[in-house]
């Protein structure tokens, strides 16, 4: 009798040589109480004037607009609260690197914060975080590659009661305007150090076993992976109660906030 996808991770998570890549997407987060950002969903929030919004172009024309539809969409980021999936994540790294010595790494499409805030330690936030801020100066310590600032909500008071271009949020440092500290649609991954794209030749190098979670394979960096891991023979599995069957990747039918806290459940102690 041939084992269930499900007894087939399992015994991903379980190689002695393990090195295991969770990616994870919007769907991760439902259950935060985040809606999805692409897909039929009405509420999926890239669904609306994203080409147009969604661009550091719109942004330096119309910095208000920007910010003004960077709020509205994604404040609830920052008061939502980590799920039982991304708990779960946390104990399956924890099994894997510190019962084992295994490597495990969470790389998240998402910027709701979610992974950080549940206190996963190998994180790669690829397109960034609402929870954080960046100055659009080069040359300020807050700005270039490298520089962030932690969200502040002082910074931004006056714009939520007034929202004109004298009361945008600036950099405490140099002035300037600040952005939020996301990849948008005309960036590219290696525009900020903490994308972690240098990263990524050495994440896919001994790569084991690639697992998908809520994802709607609709952004770069998951092809990069993807690939990758085709090219490698890697094992893929895909978390998602409702996602079709994609060639070569194993699919799980079943939402992450559960499945992922009955996998921990099935690893030795």
């Amino acid at each position: 009798m041939s084992a269930t996808p499900a007894e087939q991770l399992l015994q991903q998570l379980k190689y002695p040589g393990a090195n295991i890549v969770f990616l994870t997407g919007a769907g991760i987060s439902v259950a935060s109480g985040i809606p999805p950002f692409r897909g039929s969903d009405p509420d999926a929030v890239w669904n609306k004037d994203v080409l147009e919004k969604g661009t550091y172009f719109y942004f330096t024309q119309d910095p208000v607009g920007s910010w003004a539809w960077f709020l509205e969409r994604f404040d609830k980021c920052r008061e939502a609260e980590p799920n039982d999936a991304h708990k779960a994540l946390i104990d399956i790294e924890q099994w894997l690197v510190m019962r084992t010595g295994k490597r495990c790494t969470v790389v998240t499409q998402n910027i709701d914060g979610l992974h950080k805030k549940a206190g996963t330690a190998n994180l790669i936030e690829c397109h960034g975080t609402a929870r954080h801020m960046r100055c659009v100066n080069g040359y300020c310590k807050h700005g270039g590659k490298t520089g962030t600032l932690d969200w502040d909500e002082n910074l931004l008071k006056n714009f939520r009661k007034t929202p004109t271009f004298s009361t945008l949020p600036r950099c405490p440092a140099c002035a300037a305007l600040l952005r939020p500290h996301v990849l948008l649609f005309d960036e590219s991954y290696s525009d900020h150090e903490s994308f972690g794209f240098e990263r990524f030749n050495e994440l896919m190098d001994g790569m084991t076993c690639l697992v998908f979670v809520g994802t709607s394979f609709a952004v770069s960096v998951t092809d990069l992976l993807m690939t990758s891991a085709y090219q490698a023979a890697v094992p893929m599995f895909n978390i998602d109660p409702c996602a079709k069957e994609v060639e070569g990747i194993t699919l799980i039918k079943a939402p992450a906030e559960i499945h992922l806290p009955a996998l921990f459940g099935c690893l030795p102690r």
